[in-house]
C-alpha cells in the first residue's frame, strides 16, 4: 500500500507552435491563375502587401508550475490529481497599422492569457478474481481560462469576428447579433413592420471551449475474453451554428411551421412603448429577418458518448495452443468506434460537427460510425 506521492514543478519553455515558419520575412506567392503569354504561358507571382514582416518577432513563452498527488491503495485503487497554472506570454498577434504603410497589419509578441486546471486519473478494480476481473479507469481534466493582454495599450480589448479573445474573459467568446429587449427582457419589435430589433452591436453569446473534458473506461475479463467499453464527455461549452440558419431563412427548420396555416407570423413581443406587438407579417419575410439575429442559433454544445466498445479474445488461454504455432500471444479483437451519443442539447446536428474554428457549426457530413477488426501476435 503506497499512501501517497507528492510532486511539484515549475517549467518555462518558448514555442513557436502559432506562427507559420518564416513569418518574419517578406513572402513571394504564386498565382493560381497563369498568364497567356503571345508565345507561351507564364506564372504570375505577387509580394504579400497584407501582414508586414516582423524581423524583431520571438517564440511564444510559457511559464507553468503544477502540483501533483498521488495515492495508491490496497493494489487495487490508483488515484491520481495534479493542479497547474500555466501563464503564456509573448503571444503572436496581428496588430492593426496605417494603410500608408503599404500594408494592414503587422505580427507582433503582445498577447498574454493564464490558464489554470485539474487533471484527474483514477483507476479502481472493484473484481479481482482468478478467471474475472473488472477495472475502471476515469480520466477528467477541468481548466478555465482568462485574457490578460491582447495590445500595446488597454484600450485594445478584444480581437476576432465571430469566436474571439476578449480582455478579462475565458479564451474563445462567441460574439453575434441579439434581439434587441426591453428591461423584462421582452423582444421589441418595429412596429412598421413587425419584425425584431436587432441589437446595435454584436453581444456576448457564450464560450466556444469546454470547461469539462474525460471519459469512463469499463473493462471486463473473463478466462481470455476481455469486454471494454468507452464514454467520453465534453461539458461547459457552446457553438453557434450556420446550418440552422440556413435551415431557418429556407424554411427547412421546425420552428417555421408556426404561422403557415394563416399565412403571417405576428412576434411575440412588444414594440417600444412597451405595447404587446400585433403587427402580422409574411411567413417567409418574418423569418428570414428573424434568421438573421444569431441568438437563436447559439446552443449547449456538451455531450456525453459510447466513444468505443472493443470484444477481443486471448486465443493463448486455449490449451496446448503455443505448442503447435511459434507465437507467445495471438488476440483477435472488434471494434466499433463512435458507437452512440447517449446524451446532447443540440438540435439537428452532433456537437461535434464543427467548422474550422472551434465553436462554430456548418452544413457537413454526418458523424461517421466505424467497425473493425485487429489481429495482435506476438513472438
Amino acid at each position: 500500500m503506497n499512501l501517497g506521492k507528492i510532486r511539484a514543478a515549475y517549467a518555462e519553455v518558448g514555442s513557436d507552435t502559432d506562427v507559420a515558419p518564416f513569418s518574419h520575412m517578406l513572402g513571394y506567392t504564386i498565382n493560381s491563375n497563369l498568364f497567356q503569354g503571345p508565345t507561351s504561358v507564364q506564372p504570375l507571382g505577387a509580394i504579400g502587401t497584407s501582414v508586414v514582416p516582423n524581423p524583431n518577432l520571438r517564440p511564444m513563452r510559457v511559464k507553468e508550475y503544477e502540483f501533483g498527488l498521488n495515492v495508491q491503495l490496497f493494489d487495487r485503487i490508483n488515484f491520481d490529481i495534479t493542479y497547474y497554472n500555466k501563464l503564456s506570454i509573448d503571444q503572436i498577434l496581428q496588430a492593426a497599422i496605417s494603410n500608408t504603410s503599404g500594408f494592414t497589419s503587422q505580427l507582433i509578441n503582445v498577447g498574454e492569457s493564464v490558464n489554470k486546471g485539474v487533471e484527474i486519473l483514477l483507476n479502481v478494480t472493484p473484481i479481482q478474481k482468478d478467471a474475472f476481473s473488472w477495472d475502471v479507469t476515469f480520466n477528467g481534466a477541468y481548466n478555465t481560462s482568462e485574457v490578460l493582454k491582447l495590445g500595446l495599450d488597454g484600450s485594445d480589448v478584444s480581437i476576432g469576428g465571430t469566436i474571439r479573445q476578449v480582455v478579462g474573459l475565458p479564451l474563445g467568446q462567441i460574439y453575434n447579433r441579439g434581439y434587441l429587449r426591453d428591461d423584462q427582457g421582452r423582444k421589441i419589435f418595429n412596429p412598421n413592420n413587425g419584425l425584431p430589433e436587432t441589437t446595435a452591436e454584436e453581444i456576448h453569446l457564450g464560450s466556444a471551449i469546454p470547461k469539462w473534458v474525460g471519459g469512463i473506461t469499463n473493462t471486463l475479463n473473463y478466462k481470455g475474453l476481455s469486454v471494454s467499453a468507452l464514454v467520453d464527455f465534453k461539458l461547459g461549452h457552446d457553438l453557434i451554428s450556420s446550418a440552422e440558419f440556413d435551415y431557418v431563412r429556407h424554411g427547412k427548420h421546425k420552428k417555421t411551421l408556426v404561422g403557415r396555416a394563416e399565412g403571417y407570423v405576428i412576434g411575440v413581443g412588444v414594440t417600444p412603448d412597451g405595447n404587446s406587438n400585433t403587427t402580422q407579417v409574411d411567413v417567409q419575410t418574418y423569418y428570414e429577418a428573424d434568421a438573421r439575429i444569431r441568438e437563436d442559433f447559439v446552443y449547449n454544445a456538451g455531450f456525453w458518448k459510447l466513444r468505443q466498445v472493443t470484444i477481443g479474445y486471448d486465443f493463448t488461454h486455449l490449451n496446448g495452443l503455443t505448442e503447435f504455432l511459434p507465437v507467445q500471444g495471438l488476440t483477435l479483437s472488434a471494434v466499433a468506434n463512435n458507437v452512440y451519443t447517449i446524451k446532447r442539447w443540440t438540435e439537428n446536428m452532433d456537437p461535434e460537427q464543427v467548422h474550422q474554428i472551434n465553436g462554430t457549426q456548418d452544413i457537413a457530413l454526418p458523424m461517421v460510425r466505424s467497425y473493425g477488426l485487429n489481429l495482435r501476435v506476438q513472438f
